[in-house]
């Protein structure tokens, strides 16, 4: 491991604890952890960023860090049941690569491949990109929806796995 991957798993690992407490205020951040909480944000973007071949960097600011992964999911809208992959991870959705993707407001259930299960949960299509284009690939954002506390704590447990700092970028 290089000294700029470790200074970046450093970096994430203290990243994903303040955005812990930002999410879920326990304990809530002071102001100058906010303040570095948003450093640690531009600074991830552009070394992720650049790393990934600009696929953060050229997404547009967002509520939510969003982490590269590759996990299967399956998600069923009416009697449909598809298998994917699973992109981008965040705390408020992700990113599901599909050549197949649902309209924009259709509701989901989402049920994510874990090593040790399935996360199930639910969500909505918040946009849908029909064919790979310079935007990205084709597939959809999706959003989560009616999450229950353990739903939120299991999600960020879940993003946590998927940082670089853990192997899975």
């Amino acid at each position: 491991m290089t000294q700029n991957e470790l200074a970046t798993d450093d970096l994430v690992s203290e990243f994903v604890e303040l955005n812990r407490r930002r999410l879920f205020g326990a304990p809530p951040l002071v102001v100058a952890e906010l303040e570095r909480w948003q450093c640690l944000r531009e600074a991830l973007e552009r070394r992720l960023g650049d790393r990934l071949q600009g696929l953060l960097a050229t997404v547009e600011r967002r509520a939510h860090f969003r982490f590269p992964t590759h996990l299967e999911v399956r998600f069923q809208s009416g009697d449909e049941r598809v298998t994917a992959c699973l992109a981008n991870l965040s705390e408020g959705g992700m990113f599901i690569a599909t050549e197949r993707p649902l309209a924009a407001g259709a509701p989901l259930r989402l049920f994510i491949r874990l090593p040790d299960g399935t996360f199930e949960t639910k969500g909505r299509v918040a946009w849908a990109r029909g064919t790979t284009s310079a935007d990205g690939a084709a597939g959809m954002g999706v959003r989560f929806e009616d999450l229950t506390p353990e739903q939120r704590e299991q999600i960020a447990d879940l993003v946590a796995r998927s940082t670089p700092a853990h192997g899975h970028a």
